[in-house]
Formats: structure tokens, C-alpha cells, sequence
């Protein structure tokens, strides 16, 4: 009897340093990865900026990055939004923070540019980390924000379909740099 105890002992020893070793994850965290879907990571990126806010008093350049590559397309979503957004390239490192790429940037309104310039004084990276469905019309995103290296912030949205529309249900700060 004592044999077979200590044969099963073994076995769950081994099972939990197995599943330790393989970086097992709870159950919340196996949720699959979302197909991209420009909406869901349109109500992502919009998701995040609102829970960062906006300062009107000094122009930002939130430049997204997206875990496939940032399209003009998916850019073009935010022609009408408050936000001034842009791809990754619009923003660079300097010093140890993050600032435009350039010293202007082009306006563009109704997808065309308007030949206004909007001077931004400072810049921000915004990274859609990972969309994750936790059912057909629920999902999560992981996003953060980089402003500096000793500056960033993350998030987890959990995003559920309303009449039709991705919307933020919740946002809960995950870590601080």
C-alpha cells in the first residue's frame, strides 16, 4: 500500500513541475486569440486613450502599433476621433522618450488631407499587445502605453458587442513603469 501511495505522490510531483515548467496558465488566461477585427481593435485603442484621458493644453501623437502590422486602412478609423493617431513610424525615441518623428503632421479629415498641420509637443506609443474571446461577443485586450523609459503603463479592457458596436466595459490598470 505504502508503494502505490508513494507511486502516485511521484506522479502529481511530476505533473506539477511539469505543468510549472510549460508556464500552465489559469483558466481566464488560455482564452483564445481574436481573429483581427479592426472594429474590436478600433474600441481597443479608443478604449485605452479614454482611460489615459487627453491633455487639450498640449497636442499628443499617440503612434499604435498592432501585434499584425498598423494598415492605413485601420489608421484611417480614427480620422473623425479627438486623438491625433498615427502608425509607429510617426514616433521615435530621443533621450529616453518617446517624441514625434517628425515636427508636423498632416491632418487628415474625411480620409483626405486637409493640409493642416498640427504640431504635437510630445508623443506617446500605444501597442495592442494581444485580443483575446472569452465568447462571441465578449473579448479582452491587453494594451499599454510607452511615453519614456522610465514611463508606461498597462491595461486589460474587457470589450463586449452592444447594438452592434465593440464597446469598454471595464478597464483595469495591470502594471506601472
Amino acid at each position: 500500500m505504502r508503494a502505490i501511495r508513494q507511486a502516485w505522490c511521484g506522479i502529481v510531483a511530476s505533473f506539477l513541475v511539469s505543468a510549472c515548467a510549460h508556464g500552465a496558465r489559469t483558466r481566464t488566461e488560455t482564452m483564445e486569440p481574436t481573429a483581427f477585427d479592426e472594429e474590436l481593435y478600433a474600441a481597443a485603442v479608443r478604449g485605452t486613450l479614454q482611460h489615459f484621458g487627453r491633455d487639450d493644453r498640449e497636442p499628443t501623437l499617440y503612434c499604435v502599433t498592432l501585434p499584425g502590422g498598423t494598415s492605413p486602412q485601420f489608421l484611417a478609423r480614427f480620422t473623425n476621433d479627438p486623438f491625433l493617431v498615427a502608425g509607429p513610424d510617426s514616433c521615435k525615441w530621443d533621450d529616453g522618450a518617446v517624441v514625434p518623428a517628425s515636427s508636423s503632421v498632416e491632418v487628415v479629415f474625411n480620409g483626405k488631407p486637409t493640409g493642416a498641420r498640427v504640431t504635437p509637443t510630445r508623443a506617446i506609443f500605444l501597442h495592442v499587445d494581444e485580443v483575446r474571446s472569452t465568447s462571441p461577443g465578449r473579448a479582452q485586450a491587453d494594451t499599454s502605453i510607452v511615453y519614456g523609459n522610465l514611463g508606461a503603463n498597462g491595461l486589460t479592457l474587457t470589450l463586449e458587442r452592444q447594438d452592434g458596436q465593440w464597446k469598454v466595459v471595464t478597464a483595469e490598470s495591470t502594471w506601472i513603469s
